[in-house]
């Protein structure tokens, strides 16, 4: 059976309103992942958008760098099999700063609880959540 992380895959959209969308995902040397999104909103450059992200993954933990105008680095690591944490970096190179974020997900049983510090909102610099999935028949953010 192949591997489908391995393959190169290309997908290209548009819709009767206009916009194209073009999707490239490609394996690359070190077990590199590159994934890029350019979204194409009408014939006016100006209504151009792309995403272009390379990801790495280890055994427990992961690390991503994605620019979408803004340079974003983030690291995931699986400290147990219920909890992972991670850190966020964001820099906006037009204004000069610098963004940050830590995060934590538990999961125990069927509740998920999340949590995260950060100054990227100075109005909410703490968010806590649960996410409970009462029944198996029920899909959460599929």
């Amino acid at each position: 059976m192949m591997d489908e992380e391995n393959l190169l895959f290309m997908n290209a959209q548009s819709s009767s309103s206009g916009p194209l969308g073009i999707q490239v995902q490609a394996p690359m040397p070190y077990g590199i992942k590159f994934t890029g999104e350019f979204q194409f909103q009408s014939p006016d450059p100006n209504m151009f958008q792309q995403s272009l992200s390379l990801q790495k993954d280890f055994a427990n933990s992961h690390l991503h760098y994605a620019f979408q105008g803004v340079h974003i680095l983030s690291y995931m690591q699986h400290v147990t099999n219920q909890l992972c944490c991670g850190y966020q970096a964001a820099y906006i190179a037009q204004r000069g700063s610098f963004m940050w974020s830590y995060g934590a997900k538990y999961e125990i049983n069927k509740c998920t609880f999340l949590g995260q510090y950060t100054n990227m909102n100075p109005n909410e610099k703490i968010l806590l959540g649960v996410v409970n999935k009462p029944s198996p028949r029920l899909t959460l953010f599929a």
